[in-house]
């Protein structure tokens, strides 16, 4: 099947779509003439064009505190079937994706958390879905952590280990003591004092939010 047969496909399963007729039906009728897999992917094209013709004013309706039976109202008048449940699934995840990346940016103190979840939880995005994502985001944040603790604790070992070594040469050197010995033991002890600050600041693995909103089975 060329392009252009396909996208003439597409546009009269579209308007089947937006009748009413559901997949079922087409498949029924079509699926012998045209074959499963062409007649699949027609199906979602024509799916994901209804939708994303609609999903963006959902999306704004559900922002206005618009409710589940006002948006379906509003489809109703437009569109008939099963491609009705399918455009109010597709917006509201659209709309629980924006709410999840405004709660990332404002992620901050423990305590302030379950304000949060009570700012951004509504008839579309329960309270449990945003705590998982505090879980999530956590988890992830605590992974790159524990990669940055495990680098700074093999350099912090290689510096010891580099500082005994110079120690160990500087006492192991004959003779009086030179600018050798003396640059050696002034290496070594620098090398001592870099691994101790390193030590200091070297970051700490995390499990705040880790575990917010689970509840002790």
């Amino acid at each position: 099947m060329n392009k252009q047969k396909f996208n003439s496909l597409v546009d009269d399963i579209e308007k089947l779509l937006i009748s009413g007729i559901s997949t079922d039906d087409i498949y029924t009728e079509h699926e012998e003439k045209i074959g499963r897999p062409f007649l699949k992917r027609a199906i979602s094209s024509a799916e994901n064009k209804i939708i994303s013709q609609y999903s963006p004013a959902i999306v704004e309706k559900i922002e206005q505190g618009v409710t589940r039976d006002e948006i379906r109202k509003f489809l109703g008048e437009k569109l008939k079937g099963d491609i009705i449940p399918l455009c109010v699934k597709y917006s509201i995840n659209q709309y629980s994706e924006r709410v999840r990346a405004k709660l990332v940016k404002e992620i901050g103190e423990l305590d302030e958390l379950p304000a949060l979840v009570e700012k951004y939880a509504d008839d579309y995005v329960s309270p449990e879905k945003i705590k998982g994502w505090i879980r999530f985001y956590a988890t992830t944040i605590q992974t790159a952590q524990k990669k940055k603790q495990k680098k700074a604790i093999l350099t912090r070992s290689a510096l010891t280990a580099v500082t005994i070594l110079l120690l160990v040469l500087h006492l192991s050197i004959n003779g009086p003591i030179g600018i050798w010995r003396i640059f050696v033991l002034a290496v070594g002890i620098l090398i001592g004092i870099v691994s101790c600050i390193q030590t200091l600041y070297m970051p700490i693995a995390s499990d705040k939010f880790v575990n917010f909103g689970k509840v002790d089975s």
